[in-house]
């Protein structure tokens, strides 16, 4: 089964996204802060769709181990966004998507590759088997309270060392007694959705069930430029701009999907200190996959799908008392991923007739604890086990091919000392991995690797905090990390990715120095960054659909962003987010290479949001700005992925109204106003202006 990323990679190079003057780069971006301040004059009040206050709004330091910052979402955000667009506005964040729900979805952070971001939910690893960015693709954002990024490495009480941070959803919680809510809404291209939840509180018992439905026709029109704005040979400069004469408008087919989720919880207090629950998410996906180049319109048929049902089981434990706490937790996932290529040549590859299924398991065990051991100093531990396979049937032939079984264990030790206005913290990791394969010769793994394999890594992370006063305080942290290759990476795809059983493990390192202040009405965010990654593990094309994996060399990222936020009258609100960065190629050592642009990472990189309220109207104004995204003065792979863009620079808007009366939620939204000449995330095809709206209920 050709993997959604893998199509994405060998087909990037057909299209570049379509650019514009290099004179008007952020005509765009202001447009929308200027409209919304046009129209902001009322009484004052906040805004309505904030959440109520929680312990993720109030000014409480970051773990000194790792930068953090906080999305908080409001009710319009969950009905007419979705998790691309959230991420997308927070600084040293960018978000590589093809689309909405069950297409393809990965975060870099600090410039890392998406694989080198772990994905949590509720504090639990959900990426182990499988690549991080199909999970984040299938998600509801009506499910979400709060999400929290941590960039470097994860704190000391999630399982993990990743290179490139980690990405933790907190599911909304219960409202502490009977509450009903309900959802319905509609949009441009055939979408719908509904979605709703029920929970109930008695004595010490609490349970919430959840459901939610998205589907869409996807056929949607887009602006292709045929393929003439590269041309052979490519150079620092890029190719000459094309302009609106030179585009084509076509409409682009076989996009559907349908989405639809259960999750229920259950936890019981049996004392104020101790709590007990258990999870369970379950949903299904049936996504339709367009023909392989964004120039192929509705003149071509095609029928390849992909089918998606995944199980999510959780049951776990907490305790806290006065100078100790800790958690116990026991997780399973079952994914189980069909994909069918009926078009015999003419479908998402192009290899041919296709009907395959993989079975992706993941088990996760976690003990964590933390307790004062004397005066400023504690010590919190955590130890995981996991095991994850993967199972590949043909079923053409009838056939299940022999697994593939990953085993591993972690440990972390965590002193952390607190003197005065000074906090220091240490993370000692240890990983022991043991991976069995069974793909003999002439398999589809196409590799003759059997046996047994062992490896340990080690990570160590340093962090210092000053507290100069309330709100106000700096921290600075640095650490390495590692990265062990997936499943895909070392044993292809049987379809486009030729297996590489012997890729190295990527090892990495990273450092930041940051400082926050806030008052009551402001917020301000610095942060510089650096990272250097080794063994860099890169999909390099051998011919038009045929990739592999490789190590491929060493780079160095150096970076600045900035997080502002300002709430001058409580009738207005405006958060900027932006970050600077840019890559040196240091394969031949510290002293050698140029500096390159970064494979789909802008080198400037910017969001403006502008809230206002009037009486029970809320208007939402939000602006994007990419700059320069060319990464490479040639045709050859890149130090991350296989193709590079030749973005100049893109922007776009998005405009959200709405309209709240006690229990009663109106709101409508205009997304990509200037269309899909002016922005495309991922150089593929991408909904240009579109249209939606929604009616929320809750008691």
């Amino acid at each position: 089964m050709p993997h959604p990323r893998t199509c994405l990679h060998a087909l990037s190079a057909q299209r570049p996204p379509i650019g514009s003057p290099r004179w008007a780069p952020l005509r765009a971006l202001f447009a929308c802060a200027l409209l919304a301040f046009t129209l902001g004059r009322g009484e004052e009040r906040n805004d309505t769709l904030e959440l109520k206050p929680s312990k993720a709004e109030k000014p409480v330091p970051p773990p000194t181990s790792a930068a953090k910052v906080v999305i908080v979402p409001t009710d319009v955000d969950r009905q007419l966004g979705n998790l691309g667009d959230m991420l997308q506005r927070a600084a040293g964040l960018h978000v590589v998507r093809t689309g909405g729900i069950g297409d393809y979805l990965g975060v870099s952070v600090w410039g890392s590759s998406e694989y080198q971001v772990n994905v949590y939910v509720n504090g639990v690893l959900r990426n182990q088997a499988n690549d991080p960015s199909l999970f984040l693709g299938d998600w509801d954002m009506s499910r979400v309270e709060r999400i929290e990024v941590y960039k470097g490495l994860a704190p000391d009480d999630l399982p993990g060392s990743p290179m490139g941070g980690a990405i933790n959803i907190i599911t909304r919680d219960h409202a502490g007694g009977p509450a009903l809510r309900g959802a319905l809404g509609a949009g441009s291209f055939g979408s719908l959705r509904a979605n709703g939840s029920v929970e109930y509180k008695k004595e010490n018992w609490r349970g919430r069930f959840e459901a939610a439905r998205n589907q869409a026709d996807g056929d949607f029109p887009y602006y292709d430029d045929n393929g003439t704005e590269f041309a052979p040979g490519r150079h620092p400069d890029g190719a000459p701009r094309l302009s609106a004469d030179d585009l084509t408008r076509k409409i682009r087919r076989n996009n559907a999907h349908a989405f639809s989720e259960l999750a229920a919880d259950l936890s019981f207090n049996p004392t104020p200190a101790t709590e007990t629950g258990a999870q369970v998410d379950v949903s299904d996906l049936h996504k339709q996959i367009p023909a392989p180049g964004p120039n192929i319109d509705s003149t071509v048929t095609v029928s390849a799908f992909r089918e998606s049902r995944r199980v999510f089981l959780r049951g776990y434990g907490k305790w806290s008392g006065t100078d100790a706490e800790g958690s116990f937790d026991l997780s399973g996932t079952y994914l189980g991923d069909a994909y069918v290529d009926t078009s015999k040549g003419g479908g998402s590859v192009g290899i041919g007739y296709d009907d395959d299924f993989n079975a992706y398991t993941d088990l996760l065990a976690v003990l964590w604890g933390r307790t004062k051991v004397t005066g400023g100093l504690t010590l919190s531990a955590l130890v995981s086990y996991g095991i994850s396979g993967y199972v590949y049937s043909d079923r053409i032939a009838d056939r299940e091919y022999p697994g593939l079984y990953r085993y591993a264990g972690e440990g972390k030790l965590t002193p952390t000392y607190v003197l005065g206005r000074h906090s220091l913290q240490a993370i000692l990791a240890a990983n022991l991995t043991m991976e069995e394969q069974y793909g003999a010769a002439g398999s589809p793994f196409r590799t003759a690797a059997s046996g047994e394999e062992w490896s340990d890594h080690w990570s160590l992370r340093l962090g210092y905090q000053y507290r100069l006063r309330e709100g106000l305080w700096f921290s600075a942290q640095a650490g390495d990390a590692y990265r062990v290759p997936t499943f895909l990476e070392r044993f292809g795809d049987r379809g486009t990715v030729l297996a590489n059983p012997g890729l190295r493990p990527e090892g990495g390192a990273n450092a930041s120095l940051g400082a926050h202040a806030e008052s009551r009405r402001y917020s301000q965010d610095i942060q510089a960054f650096a990272t250097e990654g080794r063994r860099i593990i890169t999909l390099e094309q051998n011919s038009q659909f045929v990739l592999v994996f490789r190590n491929t060399g060493a780079t160095r990222i150096l970076g600045l962003e900035s997080r502002t936020a300002a709430a001058p009258r409580p009738w207005a609100r405006t958060e900027l987010d932006l970050t600077l960065m840019q890559a040196a190629d240091v394969s031949g050592g510290s002293g050698s290479g140029a500096y390159k642009l970064i494979p789909y990472r802008p080198t400037t990189q910017a969001s403006l949001r502008q809230t206002l309220t009037r009486r029970a109207w809320t208007l939402a104004a939000t602006g994007y700005y990419q700059g320069l995204a060319y990464p490479n003065p040639s045709n050859r792979a890149s130090l991350f992925d296989s193709y590079s863009h030749n973005t100049e620079w893109q922007s776009r808007c998005d405009l959200d109204l709405s309209w709240r009366v006690k229990h009663l939620l109106l709101a409508a939204g205009a997304h990509n106003l200037f269309d899909q000449r002016n922005f495309d995330f991922f150089n593929f095809p991408l909904p240009g202006l579109n249209f939606a709206f929604t009616l929320q209920a809750d008691y």
